[in-house]
């Protein structure tokens, strides 16, 4: 078994321990609960449940199991209904033995945990029956039975079984080996990935092929032991990392025990190879078969999913299965399966009817390599030689890199299979050796008796082919024998070649007989070490290696053997070293999984205090919810999620308190379903909203009352859940359906709406999409089976099915009527779009079960269509698929030919809303507006001219998929829902020609589960979530956030952003090579303005500009910018945010200026070691300042700072030198400089320390003092693992921020006696972290990263990694941020050209803080927080 993590489902929430006491059925007919201290040694365990009631009359026929209870007495007892002695020992109850860690597999039938067995003290795999199974005697009888038989085989080919029971809630399970390696499957398909010339390829091929006979060795011992398996494929065998080959899954073996099997194998002829001993196993097993159940297969099957492989085991529900003809095989729900598509259910007509024993046409088994006479459902013919063609069709899956029958839908691949319909491996690949094709073509032959007649003659000339031996599939051409018999005889040939020579050219016959015997005996090490790889023997093959290089060491003449010699020495080479690397990994898993047991077990000890703290919250909420309601919010969803997030379940009253105080803000919980509410919808009346569960019920809200949930009308009749509902206009039907086929209309003028629903009958599959035309007359419905039903909804004909619309070969995923009602359109998942015909008053009376042909096909998608919607004007229809493209097509266009692709989404496209009100139609043009959205979590809103789409706005705020929208009445509000459990109302304003721009949003966040579907009627919104949750919120209401502004002025990488000193302009610099520059003006409000042009081109005399460095001078109104031809001085003019050039100082390559803090210096910095120092006359607008000038060394100059003090400057250069120099560019280098490029440098505050970070991953700082003079050797800080790329001090110098490539950030207290120990490591980000800020109160450090994140780090937590705020998730990295307003608002900048502008609202963000860390407010905090908002609100 794999051993491969599989998060548990969402009802998992702990791994449950097995309690002290486990009850299993006694001896006799009544239940007895076997405690630790009993003595009761005689006991069988029943294969039924005793918690569903089973009566002794049902056990007796489902047959018992006889399984030994242990004693500490160690004698043995005797089961009462076998009589057979069974060994004693000390009892050691289940409980106690297993302890389960998690849960990595799960199926239909059940579920598998990696487990601790506490006895033997190793890791096992335990399986388990799945709840609903226990329902089932057959599902019992039948996990029995796989344990039984898989336990009884004993092979090393067969996974060994070391315990079987039943647990203290009756479910039973086994424990088993845990097998950790790799599939077949993935084995092989590894070996079709390595490139045709690789080495290794042939090696590898072999190594397939001997566990290819290990496989045929462990089939051969079951098949003498009379089980056959069924269903082997590459996905049911294991290789181990230490060489074992295990066959797995042996849940639909057949032990042919039974008198049908025995009349079979007597027509037939004997099984090859039976024993007494394999007669006496299948006497064994055959104890455990339900006596009144078929002999071999139960008539109800369900699916259990491995991957993309199905297989079919026993079914729970009563009505799981479906009919079929009596001269077709049943077909799977899911039609569109992979190459190796797998039957998800086996039924026939007697089957449902009867219960009697499967008839012939049934199917079982794995389509992709079953036998033909099983895919047939001849199930009473089947022997060993079924068992061989699927290993034949195994070594076809090797050979060819492809399944027998190829892709398509199970009818195809099932017709294939049992026409014996695919073509010779060689026909895929020329290059298979003929042989070994005979040898799968024989193993695959359509009848029984011209197979092989054993899985061991399969192997035997297997084996043969891989030791160059004939084979009895293939006759050898005449060629290849004499080949074959050259190399057998080498000796003898190469004796008498070297006659023939010596009696021809006697000079020359002792060299040549020499070099012919040391090329025999190099090639004999050649072989010899190939042997040893294929055993894995590495060291062996090194040594044979060696000598044959040896051999060859002083014979140039033999230089190609002697290279070869190396090459293969350097391929095992090669592999020793991958397997250490290997060696290094295990232990790096082991020491991951040591400590993620000891987070457990913290987390575990901590469970009591979270608990506290959230009932704590509670508290606090209550006692504020009068007097601060927007503080008591933020508590109880504080109490909510932090006990949600530790897998507890949720404190009730935390739970009842969050809604509570959601009515503050417009939001009522409606509670009711209790699974996954699939769809809603509010009636145009707003007085109805009807919501449709997974639960299998539909409830009906009644919107006018003071209490809908009170008045609400539980909707009862569907067996399945329940996927779209509809309340259509004008009349009083309300209408379902569902996984059951049904279709449910609902009169809700009845006295009592669920007497006597209409039931409407036609579709066999489950009904996935409905749509009813805007008058309320026509329903269409449709889903898996591809048919589209129309139904009459008019008062005079209501229920009739009017037309069948087929044409669809796959599942129809989306259904819309055009607003004039004359036509219909279908969305499919092979991506073709069809528009039909819908009928008319006019029409004449149709044959319901007559199909009618679509009008146009639309085919621009090449996924599933997964969205479509029409405008209101009925001009465009807009399509997504699953791939994320959309299209629109122009319906008033000749056969809806013209269309228009929209880009923008990166995954699948699963909502698609027209605003209802964005139609408005001018003299000549009319536009429309929509919305997209889906799985990337993008929504995208656009408008819909004549000439085609517009991109008008674009925002992701959700952090997962989106899986609803909806717009308001007049356009000017649009709500999304997605798996991060937010509602989101973004508000617009509507501009010239329909375009539209966000204005403000919303976060409504009162589930608890993903939210699923919405609906909108008169500013009233309701939303369903998975855990049939619904809310319902006044959208008119506002609610505080934090919300950006994106400004788009540049297109490629933003270097540098830079804010004056009172906040209200800043410079952007970027890699654009025409718009390089920009700067921008910000007002008190936070609304940025259009991007200042910098300067007329001409200022710089024709040469192209490209801005290196900007700098603001403390004197607000000028700043400097630079480029590689010199350096502009301008002056800012605030009253009209213009800019004019004061003056042009000369120079060439200048990297980087700066400001002195007084402002009467500017410095900048070049290449080759150039210092320019300028003394700049502010007063002057046209004078040209005083130049000094001086060069340091060769290297150039990168990054430049100025001292608090005025009178130093400090510069970094590219071979890691610190350099200082005053107003008169007298410079010195400071020692104890990096060895590697300086990246950053500054100075801090008070001027005391000098910092600058590197690309050899050091930290150092050096101390100054008032003088201005440093000291002798710096202070080296190392804990970054790559290069540093910024560092920032804060406000008091004394914490020093870097940020690095190792995608941490550290704070250093540089205060302390031991920096290097005492400091603050940030860890959160994906890669490589840009830039950091202080915030200026010292609290909060705000990093961008490449994983295109800004987060806030809380400094006052006591764990900052934990308390930290993702203010967004950026489609591009992060490359600059800056703080300006004290700090109050956040400006970042995106190797994609994005401004990002966010206002740091201190509420929300303290909210998102304790969101984030998960602790409780103390009363400060709380004080805080109150002054903040109110501050804020004022």
């Amino acid at each position: 078994m794999s051993t491969k993590d599989r998060t548990p489902e969402p009802d998992e929430t702990d791994v449950p321990s097995v309690s002290n006491g486990a009850a299993v059925p006694a001896c006799d007919d009544t239940e007895k609960t076997l405690l630790p201290d009993e003595e009761d040694s005689e006991c069988t365990i029943a294969a039924t449940i005793s918690s569903q009631g089973s009566s002794a009359a049902t056990r007796a026929e489902t047959g018992s199991l006889d399984v030994t209870m242990v004693e500490a007495s160690g004698e043995s007892t005797k089961s009462q209904s076998t009589g057979k002695t069974q060994p004693v020992g000390t009892r050691h109850p289940v409980e106690d033995r297993f302890k389960l860690v998690n849960n990595f597999a799960s199926g239909g039938l059940g579920k598998i945990w990696l487990a601790h067995d506490g006895r033997i003290r190793r890791e096992v795999a335990f399986k388990e029956l799945l709840p609903r199974a226990l329902k089932s005697p057959t599902a019992v009888s039948r996990f029995l039975e796989e344990a039984q038989i898989t336990g009884q085989l004993e092979h090393p080919g067969i996974v060994p079984i070391y315990e079987l029971g039943f647990q203290a809630n009756g479910t039973p399970f086994y424990a088993m080996k845990l097998v950790r390696g790799e599939t077949f499957e993935d084995a092989i398909a590894t070996y079709h990935k390595m490139p045709a010339d690789d080495s290794d390829r042939n090696l590898v091929f072999t190594r397939l092929l001997r566990n290819f006979i290990d496989i045929c060795n462990t089939l051969a011992f079951a098949h003498d032991h009379n089980v056959l398996h069924r269903d082997l494929k590459p996905h049911n065998v294991m290789l181990g990392q230490f060489g074992e080959t295990l066959v797995l899954d042996w849940g639909l073996a057949k032990v042919m025990t039974s008198a049908a099997d025995h009349e079979t194998a007597a027509a037939a002829g004997p099984t090859p190879n039976a024993t007494d001993a394999g007669r006496a196993v299948a006497e064994q097993l055959s104890p455990i078969r339900p006596k009144n159940a078929a002999a071999d297969d139960d008539p109800s099957q369900i699916t259990e999913a491995i991957g993309d492989e199905m297989t079919v085991v026993a079914d729970l529900e009563e009505n799981a299965s479906l009919h079929a003809s009596s001269n077709e095989p049943a077909i799977p729900l899911n039609e569109s399966t992979s190459d190796s598509g797998i039957i998800r259910r086996e039924v026939s007509v007697n089957e449902r009817t009867t219960g009697t024993e499967t008839q012939a046409g049934a199917t079982l088994g794995t389509p992709a390599y079953m036998s033909p006479e099983q895919a047939r459902g001849e199930h009473d013919t089947l022997d060993a030689r079924s068992d061989i063609y699927a290993l034949g069709a195994i070594l076809y899956r090797l050979l060819a890199n492809t399944t027998p029958f190829g892709k398509g839908g199970v009818r195809q691949i099932l017709k294939r299979a049992r026409d014996c319909d695919f073509k010779p491996p060689r026909e895929h690949d020329s290059s298979i050796d003929k042989a070994l094709e005979a040898i799968c073509l024989k193993a695959m032959q359509p009848k029984t008796d011209d197979r092989y007649d054993s899985a061991l003659k399969l192997k035997a000339d297997v084996e043969a082919w891989l030791a160059d031996e004939p084979v009895d599939a293939y006759p050898d051409p005449f060629v290849v024998r004499l080949r074959r018999s050259i190399r057998r005889h080498r000796t003898t040939v190469l004796a008498t070649v070297a006659v023939l020579v010596t009696a021809t050219v006697a000079p020359f016959v002792l060299e040549t007989v020499r070099h012919s015997r040391l090329t025999a005996a190099v090639m004999s090490r050649f072989q010899d070490a190939d042997e040893a790889l294929s055993r894995d023997d590495y060291s062996t093959a090194v040594s044979l290696l060696d000598e044959a290089a040896g051999l060859l060491a002083d014979e140039p003449e033999l230089g190609e053997l002697a290279t070869q010699a190396e090459r293969k020495r350097a391929r095992v080479a090669g592999i020793m070293s991958e397997q250490e690397l290997a060696k290094e990994k295990r232990l790096r898993e082991t020491a991951e999984f040591n400590f993620e047991r000891a987070e457990r077990e913290r987390k575990r000890a901590n469970r009591n205090f979270v608990i506290a703290s959230a009932q704590r919250l509670v508290a606090e909420s209550k006692a504020v919810r009068i007097s601060h309601p927007r503080l008591s919010m933020l508590l109880s969803s504080e109490a909510v999620e932090i006990s949600q997030r530790r897998n507890e379940r949720i404190v009730p009253e935390a739970l009842q308190n969050l809604h509570d105080v959601s009515a503050t803000f417009g939001g009522k919980g409606l509670f009711g379903h209790e699974d996954h509410v699939r769809d809603s919808e509010i009636s145009d009346d707003g007085k109805w909203l009807l919501t449709g569960s997974k639960d299998r019920t539909a409830r009906l809200w009644n919107l006018t009352t003071a209490d809908p949930l009170r008045d609400s009308i539980k909707l009862t009749g569907h067996e399945s859940a329940i996927n779209c509902v509809a309340l259509p206009a004008g009349n009083h039907w309300a209408v379902t359906a569902g996984d059951d086929a049904d279709v449910v209309v609902w009169n809700l003028n009845a006295a009592d709406i669920n007497d006597s629903p209409m039931v409407l009958k036609g579709h066999e599959l489950p009904v996935t999409c409905m749509a009813v035309s805007n008058d309320g007359k026509w329903l269409a419905t449709s889903g898996i089976d591809a048919e589209i039903r129309l139904w009459n909804l008019s008062a005079d004909d209501t229920g009739r099915s009017m037309q069948l619309l087929t044409g669809h070969e796959d599942t129809i995923n989306q259904l819309c009527f055009a607003p004039s009602g004359k036509l219909i359109f279908s969305g499919c998942e092979d991506g073709s779009i069809s528009a039909w015909p819908v009928p008319t008053d006019d029409s004449p009376n149709t044959d319901p079960a007559a199909s009618v042909a679509a009008l146009h096909k639309l085919q621009k998608h090449d996924s599933g269509v997964l969205a479509m919607a029409i405008s209101p004007s009925g001009d465009w229809l807009v399509s997504g698929d699953s791939k994320g493209s959309v299209v629109a097509w122009d319906l008033t266009s000749e056969s809806m030919s013209r269309s228009f692709p929209m880009s923008g989404h990166r995954r699948a496209v699963s909502e698609i809303a027209f605003a209802t009100g964005a139609d408005s139609a001018s003299s000549e043009t009319k536009v429309s507006k929509l919305a997209t959205a889906g799985a990337d979590g993008n929504v995208i809103v656009w408008q819909l001219p004549n000439d085609g789409p517009q991109q008008l706005a674009e925002f992701q705020d959700h952090d997962g998929s989106i899986n609803d929208l909806a717009w308001n009445t007049d356009g000017t509000t649009l709500v999304t829902a997605g798996d991060d459990r937010k509602v989101m109302l973004h508000k617009f304003e509507t501009k010239e020609s329909n375009a539209a721009a966000a204005s403000s949003s919303q976060t409504l966040s009162a589930h608890e589960d993903a939210v699923w579907t919405l609906s909108h009627s008169n500013g009233r919104l309701v939303s369903g979530a998975l855990d049939g949750a619904i809310q319902m919120w006044d959208i008119n209401r506002e609610a505080p956030g934090m919300q950006p502004v994106v400004l788009r002025k540049h297109r490629r990488t933003i270097r540098e952003i830079s804010a004056n000193p009172d906040g209200q302009y800043f410079s952007v610099l970027s890699s654009d090579r025409d718009n390089a520059w920009s700067l921008w003006h910000r007002d008190a409000e936070n609304s940025v303005e259009a991007a200042i042009v910098p300067v007329d081109r001409t200022a710089f005399d024709n040469v192209d500009f490209r801005p290196t460095s900007f700098a603001w001078s403390p004197i607000s109104e000028f700043a400097a910018v630079a480029d590689s031809n010199g350096t502009i001085v301008l002056r800012i003019d605030s009253g009209n945010a213009a800019t004019n050039s004061v003056v042009k100082l000369p120079g060439s390559d200048i990297n980087a200026v700066t400001f002195s803090s007084d402002g009467r210096h500017l410095a900048s910095i070049g290449d080759a070691g150039l210092i320019q120092v300028w003394d700049v006359d502010e007063q002057t607008n046209s004078s040209t300042p005083e130049l000094k000038t001086k060069t340091v060394g060769e290297a150039d100059f990168v990054t430049i700072a100025a001292a608090p003090d005025g009178t130093q400057f400090a510069g970094g250069t590219e071979d890691g030198g610190v350099v200082v120099w005053n107003s008169d560019a007298d410079w010195k280098l400071l020692p104890g400089s990096h060895r590697g490029s300086v990246n950053d440098i500054a100075f801090s505050p008070d001027g005391t320390r000098l910092a600058s970070v590197s690309d050899d991953k050091s930290v150092r700082v050096w101390q100054r003092t008032t003088d201005g003079t440093f000291a002798t050797s710096p202070m080296v800080l190392v804990r970054h693992k790559e290069r540093i790329r910024s560092l920032a001090f804060a406000h008091d110098g004394n914490s020093l921020l870097t940020v690095s490539d190792d995608a941490t950030a550290i704070v250093w207290r540089l205060d302390s006696d031991a920096p290097e120990k005492n400091l603050t490591l940030l860890v959160g980000h994906e890669s490589a972290v840009q830039t950091g800020r202080f915030a200026s109160d010292g609290r909060w450090v705000i990093t961008g990263s490449d994983d295109g994140t800004v987060r806030l780090w809380d400094l006052q937590s006591d764990n900052p990694s934990a308390s930290v705020v993702i203010m967004h998730r950026l489609d591009e990295p992060v490359r600059a941020i800056e703080l300006v307003d004290e700090s109050r608002t956040l400006i970042a900048g995106t190797r994609g050209g994005e401004l990002i502008v966010w206002p740091l609202d201190p509420a929300e963000l303290l909210k998102r803080v304790r969101q984030s860390a998960g602790r409780t407010l103390s009363a400060a905090e709380i004080q805080q927080f109150d002054t903040m908002a109110v501050g804020r609100d004022e």
